[in-house]
């Protein structure tokens, strides 16, 4: 996976998540730890939804560096 990739992923994700964090909850009457939490407890697994395709995406079926696993 290129680190372009990678990184551009990372900062729209943390967009995405910031967004719908502020979006649906009520962020000012909150402490800050608790909004730290539920943001740290969403990114993460948005991060799996994202991040998951592109690195299966990227991965060749002719990149093999095991004998057994290329016949």
């Amino acid at each position: 996976m290129s680190a372009v990739l990678l990184s551009v992923n990372v900062v729209v994700v943390f967009c995405f998540t910031a967004f719908i964090h502020f979006h649906y909850s009520d962020w000012r009457k909150h402490r800050i730890l608790v909004t730290l939490t539920t943001f740290v407890s969403w990114y993460f697994p948005f991060m799996i939804v994202f991040v998951m395709p592109i690195d299966v995406s990227s991965v060749s079926i002719f990149n093999c560096d095991y004998y057994v696993l290329c016949t």
